[in-house]
């Protein structure tokens, strides 16, 4: 992880992380389990295009050029306090989610 919480201007991003030749940016989205709507769904194209336009101030600020990936890290929480996230969830290029159906807890995530 590069970084967390990155912020530049109106700019967000809530993960950024390297792996191999690749820079992740990586959405998190926490929604209650069994609410109104999915965590996936809190991604329009609209945020879709905001998190690009995020990204691309992130590379030229710090003069990366690896190959960009838009990951989203969808988390569903119970009311026990337990949680459960999706990880995997991937943006083609045209903006379109798609996601591994592993479903892992929090505990099992490998952040490093």
């Amino acid at each position: 992880i590069l970084e967390r919480n990155w912020r530049s201007g109106r700019y967000g991003l809530d993960i950024v992380a390297r792996r191999w030749d690749e820079l992740h940016f990586i959405e998190v989205k926490t929604r209650r389990a069994g609410g109104l709507t999915t965590p996936e769904e809190a991604i329009t194209p609209r945020k879709f295009a905001s998190l690009r336009r995020a990204a691309e101030a992130y590379m030229a600020q710090h003069r990366v050029r690896l190959e960009p990936q838009f990951d989203l890290a969808a988390v569903d929480l119970f009311p026990d306090g337990s949680l459960n996230v999706l990880r995997s969830g991937r943006w083609n290029a045209t903006g379109n989610l798609g996601f591994n159906a592993k479903i892992v807890t929090f505990a099992e995530l490998n952040f490093r």
